[in-house]
């Protein structure tokens, strides 16, 4: 009898963590409703920018000086999605968080800036996602190829986007820890796997991946580097720049 009474309370301690974990769930959705995320999930991108998104907010430069950010996006994620501009060219720019550029209004971003500079004659597309390897970028730059027909290309790659291009090394690093999904070029085709965590959390909780991924940052934060990771084995190295350089 007693190791009945140990098994029912077990199981009612799961329903509690549960039930308490669905609450949880559905309130952070909840939140999401009013507040939109810069980022929402993608089965092909792993995740993909949000939109339309307006947040007004301060930044702080590094020498402590407070600044006014209005950061938006078009419906399809762009931070410029100039379809409707009567221009003889057209750039696209394409990358990671610094393309994305977060902590700037969109005006003062390098790509509007460069826009500024070669005058009305040209359209602006930009897509920007933090987190992003080079094959998510191509995969968005196929999608909306045919759409925007570009003149002009600019593909904004940090070095980062190295060990983001292979499982291997990207299920290794603790920078940038990446708790959801993310498609890698193995063989000819693209696999979606998840580099870290549980992945049928990653894949369908919003609060594990908000909270995991910070709390995994915070924790490696100081810890051993993904060129650390790198230098310790070669042949992954290597294999890394294989794979970045088919993509």
């Amino acid at each position: 009898m007693k190791w009945r009474l140990l098994i029912s309370r077990f199981l009612l301690l799961l329903l509690a963590a549960a039930l308490l974990s669905a609450v949880l769930e559905g309130a952070f959705r909840l939140v999401r409703v009013f507040r939109p995320p810069r980022a929402v999930r993608d089965e092909l991108l792993g995740w993909r920018s949000n939109g339309p998104v307006l947040r007004e907010m301060a930044g702080m430069r590094a020498d402590g000086v407070r600044y006014r950010i209005r950061y938006e996006t078009a419906a399809n994620g762009f931070r410029f999605w100039e379809q409707d501009r009567q221009a003889k060219h057209r750039l696209l720019v394409i990358g990671d968080s610094f393309t994305e550029a977060y902590q700037v209004s969109n005006e003062k971003t390098y790509f509007a800036r460069l826009r500024d500079m070669l005058g009305d004659e040209w359209a602006l597309f930009a897509y920007g996602m933090g987190g992003y390897g080079t094959l998510q970028e191509c995969l968005v730059l196929e999608k909306f190829w045919d759409e925007i027909k570009p003149d002009l290309v600019i593909w904004q790659w940090c070095s980062n986007d190295l060990w983001n291009n292979t499982y291997a090394l990207d299920s290794r690093t603790s920078d940038n820890f990446n708790v959801v999904p993310r498609p890698y070029l193995e063989g000819d085709a693209v696999r979606v796997r998840c580099p870290h965590s549980v992945p049928v959390l990653s894949r369908h909780s919003d609060l594990w991946q908000y909270s995991v991924s910070r709390a995994a940052r915070a924790w490696f934060s100081g810890h051993t580097s993904p060129w650390d990771t790198a230098r310790t084995n070669q042949l992954e190295f290597v294999q890394a720049m294989e794979v970045s350089d088919r993509i």
